[in-house]
């Protein structure tokens, strides 16, 4: 039982580890310094699972909201609940929130196994932090796992990085 939990535990950890490093990534050369001044901030991503998707969304707001930055969309009260489409175009929905900063991307989940219905881990995501007067990237990350994570911890990750490239 305890080698089985062990084994567990690191195959979580390594996961979790793999998620910390991006397969890649640009910085725009103005991406310096924008972590003060990155002002509201709306989530918008899409993804080949709706549900894990607005999942995503909801656990980077969750740290972005920990590391201090505003969010404006989703807000609190949109955690866990169906959320109607505010449009295909997510540079549209943030200025209709009136962000400054839009976080978008792709999410990609693991194909369902043999005997699965569907899977709630995600193999791959494509993320970017997008000046939204300017619309300008400032910062795309690309995470492809070599096992798929949890949304929690690309989320993880991407703040991280957000963090320490736009400080």
């Amino acid at each position: 039982m305890n080698r089985i939990l062990t084994l567990s535990t690191a195959l979580v950890l390594a996961a979790a580890v793999a998620a910390d490093l991006p397969a890649t990534k640009f910085v725009h050369e103005d991406a310096a310094g924008k972590l003060a001044m990155i002002g509201e901030v709306a989530v918008v991503l899409t993804g080949d699972d709706h549900f894990i998707t607005r999942v995503a969304e909801d656990v980077i707001t969750i740290n972005l909201l920990s590391r201090g930055i505003r969010v404006r969309y989703p807000d609190e009260n949109d955690f866990g609940k169906p959320r109607r489409e505010r449009g295909a175009d997510p540079l549209e929905v943030a200025r209709s929130v009136g962000a400054n900063t839009l976080v978008t991307g792709t999410v990609v989940t693991e194909p369902p196994g043999e005997f699965e219905y569907r899977t709630v881990r995600i193999a791959i995501a494509s993320l970017s932090v997008v000046d939204v007067p300017e619309d300008k990237t400032l910062l795309w990350v690309l995470y492809e796992p070599d096992d798929p994570v949890t949304a929690t911890a690309i989320a993880r990750a991407f703040t991280a990085t957000m963090a320490e490239e736009l400080k």
